[in-house]
Order: C-alpha cells, then sequence, then structure tokens
C-alpha cells in the first residue's frame, strides 16, 4: 500500500493523482481514509500528502497569501473553514470542491478567520524574531475532522509513530486540539467546581457559618462537618447526574457507531482504486475495547 501511494506522488499531475483527489470528493472518502489509517497507517499518511495543494485565490492583487507571518512560538497553524469553489481537475475535467482563500474586491473585505490564522507582521515587525517564512497549504479531503480518523490515529501502533511528522496528519492532529480546547476548559472548569465545593463542605461544619473553620477563633470548640447539608448536596447530586448523563451517552454513542461499523463492514469507491476495501473500523469500537490499552503501549511489536 506504501509502494502504491509513493507510486501516485511520482506520476505527472494529469494523471493518477487527479484520481485520487477527485475520490477524496466522494462521500464515503472520510471512511476510507479512516479505514486506511487503521490497515495500513503509513500509507495512509502518504495518501493525506498527496491531498496537500495551495488553496484558489480569489484576487490575489488584492488579497494573497503572505510568504511571511507571525506564528507565536508555533509550528503549525491551521483552520478548518467552509470556504470553497467548485472548479474543474484534469483531461476529464471532473468537478472538485476546492478550498478558496476569498476576498471581496468591490467591498475591500476578507473573512475575519485570515487574520487569525495569517497574522502578517508590519512594517516595524519585519525583523522580529516571532516572523518566519510560511506556506499555506489545504487539505482536500472534505469533513476530515472525523471521529473514525481520530480513532484510527489513536489506535496507531507504535511501530507507525513515525506518521505523525507528516505534515498531514499534524494538521489533523492540530486541528482536534482546537476543536477539543474548549470542551476540555469547560470539563476543567465544572472539576475545579466540584473541588472547590467539597473543599468549602469540609470547611463548614454544621450550624456555622460558610468556611468557619478558617474564621474561627482558638476558643471556639472543634465541630466536623454534616454528613447532611442541602447547600452543598445540591452541587453533589447535579455533578452525580452531570457525570451519569455522559457516561451513559458516550456508552450509547459508543455501541452505535459500533453497530454502524459491524453493519457496513464493507466500503466501495476507494481512494484511488476501483474495488471494494473491507473495514475493520468496527473493531476499534468495540465496548470492550475500552478495556484494552495494548493499542498504547510504548514497546515496538
Amino acid at each position: 500500500a506504501q509502494d502504491f501511494a509513493d507510486r501516485i506522488a511520482t506520476l505527472p499531475a494529469a494523471s493518477a493523482k487527479h484520481k485520487v483527489i477527485k475520490d477524496a470528493q466522494n462521500e464515503n472518502a472520510v471512511d476510507c481514509m479512516a479505514s486506511l489509517l487503521q490497515m495500513a497507517p503509513e500509507a495512509a499518511a502518504g495518501m493525506l500528502g498527496l491531498l496537500l495543494a495551495k488553496p484558489i485565490q480569489e484576487s490575489p492583487g488584492h488579497h494573497s497569501l503572505s510568504s511571511r507571518a507571525i506564528l507565536w512560538g508555533r509550528t503549525l497553524q491551521c483552520t478548518y473553514q467552509p470556504d470553497q469553489r467548485i472548479t474543474r481537475l484534469g483531461p476529464r475535467q471532473d468537478k472538485v470542491r476546492w478550498p478558496e482563500w476569498k476576498y471581496d474586491a468591490t467591498l475591500g473585505h476578507a473573512p475575519a478567520w485570515h487574520s487569525k490564522l495569517l497574522k502578517v507582521p508590519q512594517e516595524h515587525q519585519a525583523r522580529s524574531s516571532k516572523v518566519f517564512d510560511v506556506e499555506t497549504l489545504v487539505l482536500l479531503l472534505p469533513n476530515i475532522l472525523d471521529i473514525d480518523i481520530f480513532m484510527a490515529l489513536a489506535s496507531a501502533r507504535s511501530v507507525h509513530r513515525q506518521i505523525f511528522n507528516s505534515l498531514a496528519i499534524k494538521a489533523v492532529h492540530c486541528l482536534w486540539i482546537e476543536l477539543i480546547s474548549p470542551v476540555f476548559c469547560l470539563t476543567l472548569l465544572f472539576n475545579l467546581l466540584d473541588l472547590l465545593m467539597f473543599a468549602a463542605w469540609g470547611l463548614t461544619p454544621a450550624h456555622r457559618p460558610l468556611l468557619w473553620r478558617l474564621t474561627r477563633t482558638s476558643k471556639e470548640a472543634e465541630a466536623n462537618s454534616s454528613m447532611q447539608f442541602p447547600r452543598f448536596a445540591n452541587f453533589v447530586l447535579a455533578g452525580l447526574l452531570r457525570d451519569l448523563t455522559n457516561i451513559g451517552w458516550w456508552l450509547f454513542s459508543l455501541c452505535r457507531k459500533w453497530l454502524s461499523h459491524k453493519k457496513n463492514s464493507t466500503i466501495n469507491g476507494t481512494l484511488g482504486r476501483g474495488h471494494e476495501l473491507r473495514s475493520g473500523l468496527h473493531s476499534l469500537w468495540h465496548p470492550t475495547k475500552i478495556f484494552d490499552i495494548s493499542h498504547n503501549t510504548n514497546m515496538p511489536e
């Protein structure tokens, strides 16, 4: 599979590489890529590398892609945007969706996310150590932020860890971090509130003011915290219900995903190939897989 990807990369732009780009526009292309990541991670990384290209510039004379940008200590900036244009590809003039660097020349307006992704340095910042030469690329695989992709990457064996040096894989990981960061911060906030609540409960005995243990005098007798304190018990119950709801919804989604992949064990129209690809994604979503940590081992296999 890796040799197949390498051969396509060396072919002329108007041949098989165009077929891979066209096939990446299919409805089930993400499922195909997830299956390939599971079965042949290095070949999948090579395929994703073939799908890296430059975006179409709507108005290069007014708003072109800068070759220098401020990165603020980061080596990679990523974003997930819907801006695209239908264009023709190859001698057969196949229609493909191609990401576009939009600019309204009439209004002199560019999308707000442009300045966040590509912060062009001002004249006085030209010699700053935070300014680097950059290249802006797009990944020609729509809907890449799919949970099957991340499940396949998370299950990659240690002998295949070199795929994470691929620029395309780094970009997918970068997008996942940006997507999950708000959720992680919210979860951290809830956990912090739970911790503060338990601390306040432990510092507040029955029939005493809030945080009494911190404000009491040495003459006041010590008292234990009440096991039945409505103000704190409500917080505990709310946290318990939140966790039970999250666990129940997660288990339901896990089983539904497993049954869906088990029912559809083959995928038609694979990337760059003309026959069915047998999917093994159902094995990644098996409910008992949550007890298997062997795929995260650092020992070679």
